[in-house]
């Protein structure tokens, strides 16, 4: 049997695990095909607790392989090591400054190697990260963050703290594909809201946030996970000019997302597992109907295990205190507009997000601050005192307008005086004083 330091143990006892799923099943009636197709479904932990997803494929050849060789069986296969393509002067290199130096990285290496002119080209940084791993020598290593303090967290009051995830499934008779994101208080586990879209991303997230501050007010703290609609810079920026804290999960950490894994697996059970069917309206509008009637007349007015009371009544009970509402729609919104720096081209437009859009004559060759609505997705600009909404141009109607030359220059107010004119007034005074008189220069010793 292979030695317990063998690096394919792991993968070895989690391969057991799902074969031993399999062979209770087929114990308990089942057929092989459908013993493997209910364990395909399921993750197998291996010994440091990591899940691992089990393909069917992989399920009967380690059925299979574990059948004939036994736990032997379920281990990867030993490869023969390939010979390094690297030279003999720049291994004995390596050996000796991991040896000497085991935190120098692998491109640190390789500098030092063309600094003593053991190597003068180019050199792939994988292929010696692969043969100083083959060599056993000290890798470094980023420390792993430390979870020693971390605890499970529960708040006192009503909108201390808001958990939100976003939970995919399918929905139709063409089982398309749609994300959910949930709204949930963590003191009283009412569901505040739920909005549906065709995907995760920061623009959805954003228009769901206003929708719940408008409504519920102003959060204590959001905790979220680490979904790709909840890392973006504008995400960041909103809840810093809502000065609401934002806090991501940390990856791997169950005890900050428990309550809302426990939550969609509910969601998932009553309500989302039945919308991938026929007579199913798939758009996102008609999805967030029937998932609101669920959360508000059944979910929230029943018991919940967790606070020990009706979600509902808990977040409705006197002992609340009052909810923190914006004092206008307009200070709300005003923390969904972000500004940004664009260089106005020449011919008076600007880029954004790869299109273009006019902007009012006279910024051509300068820099604008530009006014985006995260809400909206409209963009403007502060022009003579005044915000103007940008367009796109017309380019068919540029095409056929006529041009009448350069655009008109802003002209000058009153009479100028240019330069020769005060050089002429210099060398050619006036003779003739303000009253019309003539007065005759004065003649000083020396004229003629």
């Amino acid at each position: 049997m292979p030695s317990h330091d063998n690096p394919g143990w792991d993968r070895a006892l989690y391969r057991y695990a799902a074969v031993s799923q399999v062979q209770s099943l087929v114990l308990g009636g089942l057929s092989l095909a459908e013993a493997v197709s209910r364990a395909s479904k399921q993750d197998f932990a291996d010994a440091s607790g990591r899940p691992h997803s089990a393909p069917r494929s992989s399920l009967y050849r380690w059925y299979r392989d574990y059948g004939v060789h036994g736990l032997d069986g379920l281990f990867d296969e030993s490869r023969p090591k390939r010979g390094s393509s690297l030279e003999a002067d720049f291994l004995r290199f390596l050996v000796a400054e991991k040896t000497t130096d085991p935190e120098a990285s692998i491109p640190e290496v390789i500098a030092r190697a063309k600094e003593h002119g053991i190597i003068t080209g180019a050199l792939d940084r994988t292929t010696v990260y692969r043969a100083a791993r083959s060599l056993n020598l000290p890798m470094f290593r980023h420390p792993k963050s430390d979870t020693t303090g971390m605890r499970p967290f529960e708040y006192a009051f009503r909108m201390q703290m808001v958990l939100c995830d976003g939970k995919h499934f399918r929905a139709g008779s063409e089982r398309l594909r749609r994300v959910v994101l949930f709204f949930i208080d963590d003191a009283t586990r009412l569901v505040l809201d739920a909005f549906v879209d065709t995907s995760e991303n920061a623009a959805f997230f954003l228009r769901a946030v206003y929708q719940i501050t408008a409504t519920f007010g102003y959060m204590g703290a959001c905790y979220l996970d680490r979904g790709p609609g909840f890392i973006a810079d504008d995400t960041d920026r909103v809840f810093a000019l809502l000065k609401i804290p934002l806090i991501h999960g940390v990856a791997g950490y169950p005890p900050g997302r428990g309550k809302i894994e426990k939550f969609n697996d509910t969601a998932g059970q009553q309500v989302l597992r039945s919308l991938a069917k026929p007579g199913i309206d798939p758009e996102p509008r008609a999805l967030e109907l029937r998932i609101r009637h669920y959360l508000r007349e059944r979910y929230s007015h029943h018991f919940h295990e967790g606070i020990k009371a009706v979600p509902m009544e808990r977040y409705s009970a006197a002992d609340q205190p009052p909810l923190r509402l914006p004092t206008s729609e307009a200070e709300l919104r005003r923390a969904f507009v972000l500004s940004e720096q664009r260089k106005v081209r020449n011919d008076n437009v600007i880029s954004w997000d790869s299109v273009i859009y006019e902007v009012p004559l006279g910024h051509a060759g300068t820099w604008i601050t530009v006014y985006r609505d995260v809400i909206s997705g409209d963009l403007s600009v502060l022009h003579q005192g005044r915000a103007i909404k940008l367009f796109r141009p017309d380019l068919q109607a540029n095409a056929r307008e006529r041009r009448d030359g350069a655009p008109a220059r802003v002209k000058t107010v009153g009479p100028v005086t240019t330069a020769a004119e005060l050089h002429f007034n210099r060398d050619y005074p006036q003779i003739v004083g303000p009253d019309g008189g003539f007065s005759e220069p004065s003649i000083t010793i020396g004229d003629t």
